[in-house]
C-alpha cells in the first residue's frame, strides 16, 4: 500500500506527517528535514520501503508509481488519510484567507496549494469509479431529513474540497468584491508551482472528467442542499463564502443542479414567513434575514440572476416586502419586535439589495449556452417592483435601507422596460381626467400597470429629496445620505435621458 504526501514547508510538513502517523499507526521511515526544498514522501507500508522524491516543482503524483500501484490506491484507508489531512488544513486556510490582501499571503497560498493537491489526488476516486465513493464518504454523516451531524470543521473541509473539484466560476464577475477564497484559489497553484505544473494538477478539470464528477455529485445534491440551508444563516463568513462559491461553480456547469441547492432556502421563506399565520414570529424574521442576506450575496454574481428568476425570486421578494409592511402596520406586532431586540424592518435591506441586483442592467457577461432558455425580468415584474419602491421611499428614514430602495429605482429607470412601465403609468394618470378615448386606449396597453397606477407614487421621489434634505440639515452629511443623493440623481437622469420623456 503506497502513501504519498507533498512537503512544502516545515509547518505544513509536520502537520501532514503527524496526522499520517496517527492514522496509519506505524512509523513512516526516515524523514528529510531540509527547510528550503519541496519533497514528495512515498511510503509502501506492506513492503516496508520508503522513497523520498526531490522535485523542484512537485506534481500531484509520479505517473509511473501510480501505474504500478493503481490497485493499491483503491482503498478506504488511503482515502481516509487524505480526507483527514484535508480536514486539518482547510480550516486553517479559511482562517488565514484574508492574508491574501496583505503584503505576505504566503501562508494562505501554501495552504490552498496543499489542499488543491489533495483534492487532485481524491479526484481519482470519482473519475475512475474507485471504491469507496468519495461523495458518499464525504456526506455519510448528513441526513437529508434530520439535523446535520457535520461540525464547522468538517463542513469547511467538505465545501473547500467540493469547490476545488469544480472549475472556477469566473471570479472576476463578482460585483462587490469576490470571495477571498476564490482569489486564493485562482492564485495559489500557479504562483507556487508554475503554469505547467498547474495544468498537470488540474488534470481532473478537463471536460470529460468534469462530466463524470458532476454525474456522481448529482446523486448527493439533496444532502448538500441541506448543508447549504443549514449554514446559509451561519455567522461564519468563510463558510458562507464557500457556500456561494460552490453554488456558482455548480451553476456554471449545470444550472438545474444549482437550483436544487437554493430551493430549501426559498421554500423556507415561503412556508415559514410569507405563508405564516403569525405576523409577530420574530424568530422567523431573524432566520429569514440571514437567508435573504445569503441570497443577496449569491446574486453578486451575474449567473445567479437567471437561476433565481426561474425560481420566482421577484414574487418571493415582493411578498416579503408586503409581509414586513403588514407587520409594521400592526402596533402590537411592532411592540413585540422592540421587546425581542430585533428590528423586523431590518429585513428590508437584504430584500432591496437583492432586487437591485436582479434589476441590474442586462447581462454584461456571456452566459453559458444552457442559460439561453432562462428568462430575464418579465414585463409584469417592473410595475410590481415599482409599487413597493415608491411606497418605501415615503416611509423609510434616511439610511442604508433608503439607499438600497433608491438603488432599485435607479436600476429600474436604467432599463427600457422599466422606463416604459413608469411612462405608461404616468400617461394614464395624466390623461384619465381629460380624454376618455385616450384613457381607454392607455388602459388597454397598461394591463400590467394597475398596481403601479393605484400607488401614490407621484410624490414619492419628491418626498425622498425632502427627506434627504432634512436629514442632512439636522444630522449633517453621512456616507449613506451622500450616496443616496447620488443614486436618486442618477436614477432620475437615466429615466429622463430617453429623448421622449
Amino acid at each position: 500500500m503506497t502513501y504519498m504526501f507533498m512537503t512544502h514547508d516545515i509547518d505544513i510538513r509536520d502537520g501532514l506527517l503527524k496526522v499520517a502517523d496517527e492514522e496509519l499507526h506505524h512509523g513512516l521511515g526516515r524523514r528529510r528535514r531540509d527547510l528550503n526544498e519541496s519533497w514528495w514522501l512515498v511510503y509502501d507500508a506492506e513492503m516496508s520501503e520508503a522513497w523520498v522524491l526531490r522535485v523542484g516543482c512537485p506534481t500531484i503524483y509520479d505517473d509511473m508509481l501510480i501505474q504500478q500501484a493503481k490497485e493499491q490506491h483503491r482503498n478506504t484507508k488511503l482515502m481516509n488519510v487524505l480526507l483527514k489531512l484535508h480536514r486539518e488544513l482547510s480550516p486553517r486556510l479559511g482562517a488565514c484567507a484574508v492574508d491574501v490582501s496583505s503584503s505576505y499571503p504566503d501562508t494562505a497560498l501554501s495552504l490552498e496549494t496543499v489542499c488543491h493537491l489533495i483534492a487532485s489526488a481524491l479526484a481519482s476516486w470519482p473519475t475512475h469509479a474507485w471504491a469507496p465513493g468519495l461523495f458518499h464518504t464525504l456526506l455519510d454523516s448528513v441526513q437529508a431529513a434530520s439535523s446535520l451531524a457535520l461540525g464547522p470543521k468538517e463542513t469547511c473541509s467538505m465545501l473547500c474540497l467540493l469547490n476545488d473539484l469544480l472549475p472556477e466560476e469566473g471570479s472576476w464577475h463578482w460585483k462587490n468584491g469576490m470571495p477571498l477564497l476564490s482569489a486564493v484559489r485562482s492564485l495559489a497553484v500557479g504562483s507556487l508551482l508554475g503554469p505547467v505544473m498547474e495544468r498537470k494538477v488540474n488534470w481532473y478539470l478537463e471536460p470529460p472528467h468534469v462530466e463524470v464528477l458532476l454525474s456522481q455529485l448529482s446523486q448527493h445534491l439533496d444532502n448538500i442542499a441541506q448543508v447549504v440551508f443549514h449554514y446559509a444563516f451561519s455567522t461564519l463568513v468563510v463558510v458562507q463564502d464557500m457556500l456561494r462559491i460552490f453554488v456558482l461553480r455548480l451553476a456554471c456547469q449545470r444550472a438545474e443542479n444549482a437550483t436544487i441547492l437554493l430551493r430549501p432556502i426559498i421554500s423556507w421563506i415561503h412556508d415559514r414567513l410569507i405563508e405564516s399565520s403569525s405576523l409577530a414570529d420574530t424568530d422567523a424574521y431573524k432566520v429569514a434575514y440571514k437567508l435573504l442576506d445569503f441570497i443577496s450575496c449569491v446574486l453578486e454574481h451575474p449567473l445567479a440572476k437567471p437561476l433565481l428568476l426561474k425560481e420566482g425570486a421577484v414574487l418571493m421578494l415582493t411578498n416579503v416586502l408586503e409581509r414586513i409592511d403588514t407587520h409594521g402596520e400592526s402596533a402590537s406586532d411592532a411592540s413585540s419586535s422592540i421587546k425581542s431586540g430585533f428590528n423586523i424592518s431590518s429585513c428590508y435591506l437584504p430584500v432591496l439589495r437583492s432586487l437591485s441586483l436582479i434589476c441590474d442592467s442586462p447581462y454584461t457577461v456571456q452566459l453559458p449556452a444552457m442559460y439561453s432558455r432562462y428568462e430575464n425580468l418579465k414585463t409584469e415584474d417592473f410595475p410590481m417592483i415599482y409599487k413597493y419602491v415608491f411606497k418605501l421611499c415615503q416611509v423609510l428614514p434616511a439610511g442604508k435601507e433608503l439607499l438600497a430602495c433608491l438603488s432599485v429605482f435607479k436600476e429600474l429607470a436604467s432599463q427600457a422596460e422599466g422606463k416604459r412601465a413608469l411612462f405608461e403609468a404616468f400617461m394614464y394618470i395624466k390623461c384619465s381626467n381629460t380624454d376618455e378615448n385616450q384613457r381607454g386606449r392607455l388602459q388597454d396597453t397598461s394591463v400590467y400597470n394597475s398596481n403601479l397606477i393605484d400607488t401614490e407614487w407621484r410624490s414619492a421621489l419628491l418626498y425622498s429629496w425632502m427627506n434627504l434634505y432634512r436629514s442632512i440639515e439636522i444630522e449633517g452629511l453621512s456616507m449613506h445620505s451622500i450616496e443616496a443623493v447620488g443614486v436618486l440623481s442618477l436614477g432620475s437622469l437615466r429615466f429622463c435621458m430617453d429623448g421622449k420623456r
